[in-house]
């Protein structure tokens, strides 16, 4: 019976061990970003991060990069993405010892500038949780529908041909 014990509780801590280095290494994280390859500058991880972002929800994405990239170019990412589309909420790196790779997580939530844009270009529907883009909306609506308005967005191709036809916005 005690034999029995010490074997189960040996197998118990031997399986954390295992757990918690695959956790520290990055095993049994998917790798789904550019198709599981390998990042080697920082413009290709801001190039992902973009076009996740642009897919038009809220997210994880998860890739593979060189040591190359620095910590700090990561923890000031937000610089470097277009932040009217969002922003990068958390990153964890896993390292893998001696490998010159390691892997990262990044959070990323859409923007509720981006969630309004979409809706008033493309009629796209705001989620319900998303209650500042509903609010934001409604604010535009009412100014809209007191003043007359040219929508001239600078991340908007058409933007500057609304002013150049005098556009007015309806809603």
């Amino acid at each position: 019976m005690i034999k029995s014990r010490y074997i189960k509780r040996t197998f118990i801590v031997a399986s954390l061990m295992l757990s918690f280095f695959a956790f520290l290494s990055g095993c049994g994280i998917d790798d789904s970003a550019r198709g599981g390859e390998t990042l080697d500058t920082f413009d290709l991880v801001v190039e992902t991060v973009n076009d996740e972002i642009s897919k038009g929800t809220d997210g994880k994405i998860v890739m593979t990069v060189t040591d190359e990239i620095s910590d700090d170019d990561l923890k000031n990412i937000n610089h470097s993405i277009d932040t009217m589309q969002g922003n990068v909420t958390s990153i964890t790196t896993y390292n893998k010892a001696n490998s010159g790779k390691r892997k990262i997580e990044l959070d990323f939530e859409r923007s509720d500038a981006m969630y309004v844009y979409d809706h008033i270009i493309d009629g796209k529907e705001i989620p319900e949780d998303k209650d500042k883009a509903i609010e934001t909306l409604n604010r535009i609506r009412d100014f809209i529908r007191e003043n007359k308005t040219i929508y001239c967005s600078t991340h908007c191709p058409d933007g500057y041909l609304n002013v150049e036809q005098r556009k007015i916005m309806k809603l």
